[in-house]
Protein backbone atom coordinates (compact mmCIF):
# COMPACT_ATOMS: atom_id res chain seq x y z
CA UNK A 1 0.00 0.00 0.00
CA UNK A 2 1.14 3.48 -0.92
CA UNK A 3 1.30 6.22 1.84
CA UNK A 4 1.96 9.92 0.94
CA UNK A 5 5.05 11.11 2.25
CA UNK A 6 5.10 15.12 0.53
CA UNK A 7 5.01 16.93 -1.97
CA UNK A 8 7.35 19.40 -3.58
CA UNK A 9 9.47 21.16 -5.89
CA UNK A 10 12.24 19.43 -8.16
CA UNK A 11 15.20 21.37 -7.84
CA UNK A 12 18.05 22.20 -10.18
CA UNK A 13 20.06 19.07 -9.34
CA UNK A 14 17.37 16.36 -10.06
CA UNK A 15 17.54 15.22 -6.49
CA UNK A 16 15.51 14.24 -3.89
CA UNK A 17 15.66 13.59 -0.04
CA UNK A 18 14.33 10.19 0.99
CA UNK A 19 12.74 10.41 4.35
CA UNK A 20 14.99 9.39 7.23
CA UNK A 21 13.00 6.92 8.75
CA UNK A 22 11.54 4.91 6.13
CA UNK A 23 15.40 5.27 4.52
CA UNK A 24 16.70 3.35 7.75
CA UNK A 25 13.55 0.46 8.02
CA UNK A 26 14.63 0.02 3.97
CA UNK A 27 18.08 -0.76 4.71
CA UNK A 28 19.43 1.92 2.61
CA UNK A 29 22.21 4.37 4.64
CA UNK A 30 24.73 6.94 2.97
CA UNK A 31 26.96 5.78 0.18
CA UNK A 32 24.32 2.50 -0.76
CA UNK A 33 23.47 1.88 -4.17
CA UNK A 34 19.53 2.41 -5.08
CA UNK A 35 18.28 1.28 -8.57
CA UNK A 36 16.43 4.01 -9.97
CA UNK A 37 13.55 2.70 -12.70
CA UNK A 38 10.04 3.87 -14.42
CA UNK A 39 7.20 1.84 -13.24
CA UNK A 40 3.92 2.87 -15.23
CA UNK A 41 3.26 6.33 -14.11
CA UNK A 42 6.32 6.50 -11.27
CA UNK A 43 9.68 6.85 -10.93
CA UNK A 44 10.83 4.63 -8.48
CA UNK A 45 13.89 3.97 -5.90
CA UNK A 46 14.76 1.20 -4.06
CA UNK A 47 17.53 -0.74 -2.66
CA UNK A 48 20.06 -2.01 -5.59
CA UNK A 49 19.69 -5.85 -6.21
CA UNK A 50 22.89 -7.72 -6.59
CA UNK A 51 21.95 -8.10 -10.57
CA UNK A 52 19.94 -5.32 -11.46
CA UNK A 53 20.42 -3.64 -14.86
CA UNK A 54 18.21 -0.48 -13.65
CA UNK A 55 19.99 3.05 -12.75
CA UNK A 56 22.00 3.24 -10.01
CA UNK A 57 22.73 5.91 -7.81
CA UNK A 58 24.49 6.77 -4.14
CA UNK A 59 22.45 7.71 -1.03
CA UNK A 60 24.32 10.82 -0.23
CA UNK A 61 25.08 11.66 3.55
CA UNK A 62 22.09 14.10 4.04
CA UNK A 63 19.99 10.97 2.40
CA UNK A 64 19.45 12.05 -0.95
CA UNK A 65 19.36 10.82 -4.80
CA UNK A 66 20.07 11.96 -7.54
CA UNK A 67 17.26 11.42 -10.39
CA UNK A 68 18.83 10.44 -13.40
CA UNK A 69 17.79 13.33 -16.64
CA UNK A 70 16.54 10.79 -18.85
CA UNK A 71 13.80 9.30 -16.36
CA UNK A 72 12.59 12.66 -16.07
CA UNK A 73 12.66 13.34 -19.66
CA UNK A 74 10.47 10.32 -20.08
CA UNK A 75 8.24 11.11 -17.54
CA UNK A 76 7.91 14.71 -18.21
CA UNK A 77 8.85 15.79 -15.65
CA UNK A 78 10.14 19.86 -15.66
CA UNK A 79 12.32 21.56 -13.52
CA UNK A 80 10.99 22.95 -10.45
CA UNK A 81 7.85 21.00 -11.20
CA UNK A 82 5.66 19.49 -8.12
CA UNK A 83 6.10 16.11 -7.70
CA UNK A 84 4.63 13.75 -4.10
CA UNK A 85 6.89 11.04 -2.68
CA UNK A 86 5.01 7.74 -2.02
CA UNK A 87 6.17 5.39 0.64
CA UNK A 88 6.00 1.70 -0.49
CA UNK A 89 6.10 0.01 2.40
CA UNK A 90 5.28 -3.63 1.56
CA UNK A 91 7.96 -3.77 -1.35
CA UNK A 92 10.05 -1.43 0.46
CA UNK A 93 10.68 1.46 -1.95
CA UNK A 94 10.06 4.59 -2.67
CA UNK A 95 7.83 5.93 -5.69
CA UNK A 96 8.06 10.21 -7.09
CA UNK A 97 4.67 11.00 -9.36
CA UNK A 98 3.89 14.12 -10.66
CA UNK A 99 0.81 16.34 -9.28
CA UNK A 100 -2.20 15.90 -10.51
Amino acid sequence: MLHLYKCKDLNKTRSVILPGKWRDSFGLQPGMFVEIFLEKESIVIQKAGENSTHNHRIVSEKGSVQIPKELLTLMKFDEFENYCIFIDDHKKRFKLQLMP
